[in-house]
C-alpha cells in the first residue's frame, strides 16, 4: 500500500511528533511504501509569519498546495494526517477529497472542537466551546492568551463545521480514547466515521 503520512511539527518536539515517526517506521517495516509530508512551526519565526499564519488558519493556501503536490507526485492509496494545525489547516482534507484519495486523521487533541485545543481553561476541564459555542474561547482568550489567536482558532472550528469537513465521505477519524470519541461525536462529528 502507498501511504502519505502528513504532520505539522511543533516548535518543541512532543508526543504527536514521536507517534508520527513511529508510525512511519512501523509502516515501512511492514513493507508499505510510505512518503512523508511535514511542515514545521519553526517557520513561524517573525511577526509577519505570525500574522500570515493567523489569517490562514482555517484555509491555508500553502498547506493545500504542498498536499496537492505530494499527492500528485506520490499518488498514495491513502493519506494519514496527524497534526494539521496551523500550517496545513483542515483544508488539506478538501484537497484529498478533490484528488479522490481517502484520508484519515488522528485526533491527538481537541483542536477541531476547542479554541484552546485541550478542553482546559485555567488548569480545569472546560466544555464551554462544546456546550455554548466557540466564541467563549475568544472571550477567555483560550489560545495562548491571545484574542486574535483565539478568534482565528474559533473561526477555523466554525468554518470547518459549516463546510462539513469532518463529516464528508472519504475521511475517517481516529480518536485516541472512547471518552475522546464521545466528545467529538457530541461536537457533531459523525460517529460512523470515527474509531
Amino acid at each position: 500500500m502507498k501511504i502519505l503520512v502528513a504532520h505539522n511539527e511543533y516548535q518543541g518536539r512532543g508526543g504527536e511528533d514521536v507517534v508520527f515517526d513511529a508510525e512511519v517506521d512501523l509502516l515501512r517495516g511492514a513493507g508499505h511504501s510510505v512518503e512523508t509530508l511535514t511542515v514545521s512551526n519553526e517557520a513561524i519565526n517573525s511577526l509577519a509569519a505570525r500574522i500570515a499564519t493567523t489569517l490562514s488558519i482555517a484555509d491555508n493556501a500553502r498547506g493545500k498546495q504542498v498536499m496537492a503536490k505530494a499527492i500528485d507526485r506520490f499518488r498514495p492509496d491513502v493519506v494519514h494526517v496527524h497534526n494539521f494545525f496551523p500550517l496545513l489547516s483542515p483544508a488539506v482534507f478538501d484537497v484529498c477529497r478533490q484528488k479522490r484519495v481517502p484520508a484519515v486523521v488522528t485526533l491527538h487533541n481537541y483542536r477541531a472542537i476547542c479554541t484552546g485545543g485541550m478542553l482546559l481553561r485555567d488548569g480545569r476541564i472546560c466544555h464551554k466551546c462544546l456546550d455554548r459555542g466557540h466564541l467563549w474561547g475568544v472571550a477567555h482568550r483560550c489560545y495562548r492568551g491571545s484574542i486574535p489567536g483565539s478568534l482565528a482558532s474559533a473561526y477555523m472550528i466554525a468554518q470547518h463545521r459549516r463546510r462539513g469537513t469532518w463529516t464528508r465521505p472519504g475521511l475517517r477519524l481516529i480518536a485516541l480514547t472512547q471518552f475522546a470519541r464521545t466528545l467529538f461525536v457530541q461536537a457533531g462529528f459523525d460517529a460512523g466515521r470515527s474509531t
